[in-house]
């Protein structure tokens, strides 16, 4: 897959690169800001987004994540260390992942994305939250 990667901390979007290429992923970005995170998203064809949802210690991940499904198709998945998330935020990502975590639990949350994508309803790790927004944008693989 194509992953859009957006998290204000430089360290853990270097990180996040490192860990998606081990596992067979292209990388956009990362992009640090919702400015940056639009710019890489228009007219690419990322299949998915990890969103931290604290980008400048706000809660501008959620929006965000909302905007990239409405204006280019990218589903998102939360990457962060808040373990709470108000209701009404759960219909902009399919998912949340809690931080820190490990590459075989960022595996298994992809897969879990691609499984769901596919129509499959499987069980997910624990910690990952599934939510209730958008999980596919027509050709995960």
């Amino acid at each position: 897959m194509q992953i859009l990667v957006v998290d204000d901390d430089a360290f853990m979007a270097m990180l996040l690169d490192e860990m998606l290429q081990d596992l067979g992923h292209a990388v956009l970005g990362p992009a640090h800001d919702v400015a940056g995170a639009l710019r890489l998203a228009a007219g690419t064809s990322a299949d998915l987004a990890l969103v931290d949802i604290d980008l400048a210690g706000n809660q501008e991940g959620i929006q965000l994540a909302r905007e990239l499904y409405a204006t280019a198709g990218i589903p998102a998945i939360f990457v962060s260390g808040r373990v709470a998330l108000d209701a009404s935020a759960h219909d902009a990502a399919f998912a949340l992942l809690s931080k820190p975590f490990t590459m075989d639990v960022l595996a298994r949350t992809l897969q879990v994305f691609q499984e769901h994508a596919a129509g499959a309803v499987v069980a997910a790790p624990p910690q990952l939250l599934l939510l209730r927004g958008p999980v596919m944008r027509g050709r995960c693989s």
